[in-house]
């Protein structure tokens, strides 16, 4: 018993250092991520060990060896020497893989994991006076758990989704990714999130339960409003003035079984738009799969009218999956992901840009979203948040129209709201806002999150009417 739990307390610290150089990929992103080699080629004109090995890996798994060494009843030399034979392993077999023509990242069982377990489990050996025995089943231990690890790391972490993924290939937006749209198999999975934990399951769900307001608030949110905000600009073209914007943001369209109808009902008795924007945040949870909300999305989607041809547009939110936006473009909602549409009207044209969700998966590029608009074309900003209004109006975007705040959902009187989800402040929380030259609406929302319910923070759809004129004003 006394082998197999050294055996077992080896293995898991040789998996730990093995570990640290992708937790340091997820964690740091491009950052300090120059290659150990630095390009350079050897005389068979190959890499020498390619650019998955960085001397930010190095570094760190060997500062993490020694950090974590004692708790593994190591002393700091012992656990450094091992994280060194460890690396020297790895990268053997890195110069060897790249001889064979095997291309940086490419999981090989076995050869892979060899020579960075078994040269410290020799030490290790030396070390604890082990019989061969233990080193082999060390050996094949640590060979099966870093095999499935780095099979994780390279199907699930490298790889991208789907051959249309918009995004930037990063590991901690593909971790980020898999975390929130993987089937959870139990309540608890829900509380992880600490916001939702403790503001809402525990403390307002409790408050709401025990004053009998809990159903009073889920009736609030059922109670879709139809919103018309006017926005006056100097500049925007003429051909565009009362061009008219339907604007529905936080659908969180699975959050309650009879949401869906009622918003279809409600789109159904107002008049078309000239232009559908949605602006994120399809389903209620923040984990498990989309598919109830993309289901519940697509029969929605012939409700979604307008009356030119641009039909519908959308960008994602915090709680969406990409996944969702693959499914929908092929019921007419086309995704602006870091990307813009151009509309024409008469011999006019003016540009919505759509940015990807800025507040979680922080993959929002307004340079690249604007990238190719003409100069001087007057330029809508979709985002899901307003928690880049300044750097949208540094880039001179005229309209920005955003959601995600719910004007925070429950609003105390002469307060205001209890919780905006959002780092900007309650002056952009909901309503029309200015900042520097940029015009901006933040939507309550349609639908509700973490818990259904609203008081003082109605649901809404959004008309929002561009006008030519001087100044600013709302009917």
């Amino acid at each position: 018993m006394k082998n197999l739990i050294a055996t077992l307390n080896i293995v898991v610290f040789l998996w730990l250092i093995n570990f640290i150089p992708p937790f340091l990929a997820v964690l740091l992103n491009n950052r300090w991520d120059t290659p150990l080699d630095k390009h350079r080629t050897f005389p068979d004109g190959k890499p020498w060990l390619g650019n998955h090995k960085t001397i930010r890996g190095v570094i760190g798994a060997l500062c993490g060896a020694a950090v974590s060494a004692p708790m593994f009843s190591f002393s700091t030399i012992e656990g450094t020497i091992m994280g060194s034979l460890a690396m020297f392993g790895d990268l053997i077999t890195s110069f060897f893989k790249r001889r064979l023509n095997l291309p940086s990242g490419t999981v090989v069982f076995g050869i892979d994991q060899f020579f960075e377990s078994f040269l410290p489990l020799l030490y290790w050996k030396h070390l604890e006076q082990m019989s061969w025995k233990w080193l082999i089943c060390a050996t094949v231990f640590f060979i099966a758990g870093a095999y499935q690890g780095s099979i994780f790391f390279k199907k699930t972490i490298l790889n991208p989704p789907s051959p249309k993924y918009p995004r930037p290939l990063t590991p901690r937006t593909r971790l980020r990714e898999w975390k929130s749209c993987q089937p959870y198999h139990n309540a608890f999975s829900r509380l992880l999130n600490f916001e939702d934990a403790i503001y809402y399951h525990l403390v307002l769900y409790g408050i709401l339960r025990v004053t009998g307001l809990y159903e009073i608030g889920i009736r609030n949110a059922l109670v879709i409003k139809e919103r018309v905000v006017e926005v006056w600009f100097p500049h925007l073209p003429a051909d565009f003035d009362g061009y008219e914007i339907l604007f529905m943001s936080d659908l969180h369209i699975d959050a309650h079984e009879a949401l869906s109808s009622r918003l279809a009902e409600v789109l159904r008795k107002t008049t078309p738009a000239d232009l559908v924007v949605l602006g994120g945040d399809y389903r209620f949870d923040t984990v498990g799969t989309p598919w109830e909300a993309l289901s519940r999305m697509v029969k929605l989607a012939p409700v979604l009218k307008s009356r030119s041809k641009n039909g519908v547009l959308a960008v994602l939110g915090n709680h969406d999956c990409i996944e969702m936006a693959f499914e929908l473009e092929a019921h007419g909602i086309i995704f602006l992901i870091n990307d813009h549409s151009i509309i024409s009207r008469g011999a006019s044209k003016i540009a919505i840009a759509g940015i990807d969700d800025p507040h979680y998966y922080k993959c929002h590029d307004i340079a690249k979203a604007i990238q190719g608009i003409p100069k001087g074309t007057f330029t809508i900003l979709v985002s899901h948040s307003p928690e880049v209004y300044r750097e949208a109006a540094r880039m001179g975007i005229d309209l920005y129209i955003c959601g995600h705040t719910h004007a925070g959902q429950i609003q105390i009187p002469r307060i205001g709201p209890v919780f905006t989800h959002s780092r900007t402040g309650r002056r952009f929380a909901h309503g029309l806002w200015k900042y520097d030259n940029m015009v901006g609406y933040t939507s309550s929302g349609v639908g509700s999150s973490s818990i259904f319910t609203r008081f003082g923070a109605s649901p809404e759809i959004v008309r929002i009417r561009l006008r030519r004129k001087d100044h600013l004003r709302t009917p």
